[in-house]
């Protein structure tokens, strides 16, 4: 399957994707991209579908649970499955926790931010939101902290809405839940 999908892989800007998939055929895209310097991100959920991650430079997303990371690292602190992620090769590294913070690292700083929300009014598609935002901001050149300051409105965004296609924000949307200081509110 890969290898007939090799052209459009090759032709890609961005390849996004989780383990919702069989992990073999995660790791041979995963493998074509970085041969091609092409930008890959992995949200390893569910988690229950590996035991361990391949050495690559990717972009890595734990959605929705920090012990996810700590789990297939296994160490006892975020700051320790950061460093192990790097050393596995993780150029970046983006945890989630509970959809209400995110903590970045692109293994020269660890930040936490909170996600600006009153109240969740749905997930789907939430984290998805927060992976593509990132994902396009990167490729933009822009740092991990510039993209996940976006990514993290646009998750915002996504969480006061009902459904994932609903709650897709345009850039102008972002722009908007910038100068509330008390978050996104269901509209």
């Amino acid at each position: 399957m890969v290898h007939s999908a090799r052209g459009l892989v090759l032709s890609a800007d961005l390849v996004i994707s989780e383990l919702e998939i069989p992990s073999r055929t995660v790791w041979a895209v995963m493998k074509l991209c970085e041969q091609h310097s092409i930008p890959f991100v992995l949200d390893i959920s569910p988690l229950n579908r590996i035991n361990c991650l391949p050495d690559n430079n990717i972009l890595l997303v734990v959605s929705e649970s920090i012990e996810e990371a700590m789990a297939i690292t296994s160490t006892k602190t975020v700051a320790d499955a950061i460093q192990e992620l790097h050393g596995l090769g993780c150029q970046n590294v983006v945890l989630i926790n509970n959809s209400r913070e995110v903590t970045h690292s692109d293994r020269q700083k660890i930040e936490t931010k909170v996600v600006p929300v009153e109240s969740v009014i749905d997930r789907c598609g939430a984290t998805e939101c927060l992976e593509t935002w990132i994902g396009l901001s990167l490729i933009q050149h822009k740092s991990l902290a510039e993209g996940c300051e976006e990514a993290i409105l646009a998750m915002a965004y996504s969480l006061s809405r009902m459904g994932g296609h609903h709650g897709m924000p345009r850039r102008s949307d972002i722009r908007m839940g910038r100068g509330h200081t008390r978050g996104f509110a269901s509209i």
